[in-house]
């Protein structure tokens, strides 16, 4: 139990910092609005922090169930 809470606390702590980073590159990418379109096509790191935080989401999300469902916590003991 005390793994599953660490492993969500790790997975939030991830989301933030890549949604931090998420916005950092979008306000770069609004500054240079002329170049919104060379921009994506050049800048792989937005894409892929793109995809880690969705996955990193997703992730927390579904740890976040499996800690608070019927079979995550000790009811049938």
């Amino acid at each position: 139990m005390i793994i599953r809470r660490t492993l969500i606390s790790i997975c939030s702590l991830l989301s933030v910092i890549s949604g931090a980073v998420l916005a950092y590159q979008s306000g770069i990418a609004l500054d240079e609005m002329w170049s919104f379109e060379r921009y994506f096509k050049h800048n792989q790191l937005y894409i892929y922090m793109l995809a880690i935080s969705v996955v990193v989401l997703v992730i927390t999300i579904l740890l976040e169930w499996l800690a608070t469902s019927r079979w995550g916590n000790d009811y049938h003991r």
